[in-house]
């Protein structure tokens, strides 16, 4: 009988801290902004923005001025292969871009 309520008592007191958790997790959720929240032990972590995320447009502009991959790799701390694949999207969106001016134009001319 003792064990039994002890262990009730037990699971009452972690079912308490998980909601309390929950609530401090939607808070930071809210004032942060962010969707992703992980508990530890008590306490909310949110995940440090990625610098990958935050550097694309600077690595892109590196990549179109002519700059060497290792360079930009080295200069702004991402790996070689997320320079290339960078390149390759800057490439395929001109493209994309020439493909539709060139059907475009001859939209126009068969209009005219």
């Amino acid at each position: 009988m003792y064990i039994e309520n002890q262990q009730s008592m037990e699971e009452r007191k972690l079912k308490k801290q998980a909601e309390k958790a929950l609530e401090i997790a939607k808070r930071v959720q809210e004032e942060t902004g962010r969707k992703t929240v992980y508990l530890r032990k008590g306490q909310v972590f949110t995940l440090k923005p990625n610098p990958k995320v935050d550097v694309k447009e600077e690595v892109i502009k590196a990549i179109e001025a002519g700059e060497s991959v290792g360079a930009i790799a080295k200069k702004y701390g991402v790996s070689r292969t997320t320079v290339y694949n960078y390149r390759r999207e800057i490439e395929a969106a001109k493209d994309r871009a020439v493909k539709y001016s060139e059907l475009r134009s001859r939209i126009q001319k068969s209009k005219q």
